[in-house]
């Protein structure tokens, strides 16, 4: 709606960022698609919640013929193939190597109102201390799920040295879906979440995602009639 561009097109300005529109020529692109790249979008399209235009975003930010290691950075749940795993096993069934760090250890998906979740920070910051005394150097990182603000600013540091070297991160916001936030997201996961889309390359949220990053109201019939 008007209200939803108007905040995205005033942010970008702020941040001297530029606003680019989703082609009406999605269909044309999707057709262009071969080998790896094809593969990797049929994956993608497969995963709940990532419809053709996130799908046709995370390639455009992913240089597959060149990726060699990725380094993963979001949750680990114990029951359903999503987040770290999912991404994980795309990624290695197209023959990349991939480093898997935990921002927290979850019982399982959020959906479902009620959860255990260990907050792994500490080690996290002792995981990328060690990789960099050895000398490993990434091709893409990936940032999903984090516990807070504080998690936040420590990966919020990671991802600007990442970027300084020329790795280009990559951040899902998990936050909501279907015009309402998970029932677990605390305030100070949305505004680590804020913060961490300053220091990204790459932003995929789902229209939920978008409008709570934004601030905006998003009504669940307006996504109801959004284009599959």
């Amino acid at each position: 709606n008007n209200e939803f561009v108007k905040k995205v097109e005033e942010i970008a300005s702020k941040e001297n960022a530029e606003v680019l529109p989703i082609s009406a020529q999605i269909e044309e692109e999707i057709s262009t698609l071969e080998g790896e790249e094809k593969q990797l979008f049929l994956l993608l399209t497969g995963v709940n919640g990532v419809g053709p235009k996130m799908a046709l975003a995370i390639l455009g930010s992913m240089p597959l013929k060149e990726l060699n290691l990725a380094i993963l950075l979001g949750d680990i749940t114990g029951r359903s193939r999503v987040a770290l795993r999912m991404l994980s096993r795309v990624l290695e069934e197209l023959g990349h190597e991939v480093l898997m760090l935990p921002t927290a250890l979850i019982s399982n998906t959020l959906n479902l109102g009620r959860h255990e979740m260990l907050d792994t920070t500490d080690y996290l910051l002792r995981s990328l201390k060690t990789w960099k005394e050895l000398g490993m150097r990434y091709d893409l990182a990936c940032i999903g799920y984090i516990t807070g603000m504080e998690q936040a600013a420590v990966l919020a540091g990671a991802a600007d040295a990442l970027r300084a070297q020329g790795v280009p991160v990559v951040l899902d916001p998990i936050l909501g879906d279907n015009g309402k936030r998970y029932n677990s997201v605390s305030d100070g996961q949305l505004e680590g979440m804020r913060l961490l889309c300053r220091h990204a390359d790459l932003i995929t949220p789902n229209m939920t995602e978008a409008c709570l990053l934004l601030g905006v109201e998003q009504l669940v019939a307006d996504i109801a009639h959004l284009p599959r």
